[in-house]
């Protein structure tokens, strides 16, 4: 009986042995790594993935400046044309706008990718561009025109950042 025993316990310290190894370099995996790291062969540091910290830095601004950039909008709709109110709503909607921009140039300014500077940048400069056009203001007139701001213009506007995180 105790052969058996001996011949089973032999073969289970085998296999455990050989689980976790890379048969090809016998080398023993890296630990699994973090959310936002890079898995590396066994030995080496692993590498942090640029996109890890920037990607959701950008998706905070975006949830907080995009409502109150969308609120201003809509105020600029419901307000009478030409009154002390509708410029007072255009004046807000610029600063929600500039705003944005501002935010995410701050943030993108840090990124330590190049390509995540370059489109942050990129997307900066359109935004505070837009921000002083009265002509981009001037076609915002009902609910419709609020939404295709919000929904095409905007992704327009973000698309380098998008590319760079997707």
């Amino acid at each position: 009986m105790r052969r058996p025993l001996l011949i089973v316990t032999a073969g289970m310290i085998a296999l455990t042995a050989a689980c976790g190894t890379d048969r090809a370099t016998d080398a023993i995996p890296a630990v699994q790594p973090a959310p936002g790291q890079v898995a590396t062969r066994a030995g080496t540091a692993p590498s942090i993935d640029p996109r890890a910290a920037f990607c959701p830095a950008i998706g905070e601004v975006y949830s907080a400046r995009l409502g109150p950039f969308a609120a201003a909008l809509s105020r600029m709709t419901t307000v009478p044309s030409g009154s002390g109110e509708a410029e007072a709503a255009r004046d807000e909607a610029r600063k929600a706008l500039g705003s944005f921009a501002a935010e995410i140039r701050s943030v993108t300014a840090t990124a330590t990718a190049a390509e995540a500077r370059q489109a942050g940048a990129k997307v900066a400069d359109a935004m505070a561009a837009k921000s002083t056009d009265d002509k981009f203001f001037g076609g915002i007139r009902t609910g419709e025109d609020v939404e295709k701001v919000l929904g095409t213009t905007v992704t327009g506007w973000l698309e380098p950042i998008d590319k760079y995180c997707a």
